[in-house]
């Protein structure tokens, strides 16, 4: 008896992974529409009143996840997510933490293109109060790693909103590697600290002109790189 209602509660709980799933196809896809017919800015967060528009009144009350979870719209650019069964790629913390460093990146892309500003430019705490970013936190506890313009901020539980879960250390090794290259550039004596990968790898510093790499993670590659 309890092996069948652990298979029906399976059978449920999966069906209603699928149909909130589908509700995020449909709120993605409007949010995607209102930004072509809006022509709006990168980062603008719509409001669910913005979408009331591109459903029929009967279906709007369907708008939600049959599980009871927060349906969350975030940049129009950007994936819906649900509180409970996350993007469709990503899980629910992780989607809730790329949410925030998609805001962090549209703030400083913003910020860059006002200030017309050069790359590695860091935002000062007043530019990111301006921009209602400074007191963003990570819902698992992660810290927040804003870098410099023209490159990705990155959580370290959660990683870049690029990469895979799981890899949350190559951007910290990354930035080692950047801090060690700017060391070598300028002549200046290598920390011992910044030769240990957070992911237990060894990185290695050869002479100017040559990739800085990591037994672990490998060449370091920019977002300005990567294209």
């Amino acid at each position: 008896m309890a092996l069948v209602l652990g298979w029906q509660e399976h059978r449920l709980q999966d069906r209603q992974h699928q149909e909130c799933l589908a509700v995020l196809r449909w709120v993605s896809a409007a949010k995607e529409q209102l930004g072509m017919d809006s022509r709006l800015r990168p980062g603008y967060q719509p409001q669910w009143r913005d979408l009331w528009e591109y459903f029929r009144p009967s279906d709007r009350h369907k708008l939600a996840c049959p599980a009871g979870g927060a349906l969350v719209l975030g940049e129009f650019n950007r994936p819906a997510f649900c509180t409970i069964h996350g993007d469709g790629v990503r899980s629910p913390t992780t989607a809730q933490c790329h949410a925030i460093l998609w805001r962090i990146d549209s703030a400083k892309e913003q910020d860059g293109m006002d200030g017309w500003k050069d790359l590695g430019y860091q935002m000062t705490e007043a530019e990111r109060r301006m921009f209602r970013v400074d007191n963003l936190r990570c819902p698992s506890g992660g810290r927040l790693r804003f870098l410099g313009l023209g490159r990705d901020p990155y959580c370290t539980l959660h990683g870049t909103t690029w990469m895979e879960p799981g890899d949350a250390e190559y951007p910290q090794c990354g930035e080692r590697m950047e801090h060690l290259d700017t060391a070598r550039l300028k002549g200046q004596p290598l920390s011992k600290n910044l030769l240990q990968c957070p992911g237990g790898g060894a990185i290695t510093v050869k002479p100017v002109g040559s990739s800085i790499l990591c037994s672990v993670h490998g060449k370091w590659v920019t977002p300005w790189q990567r294209g």
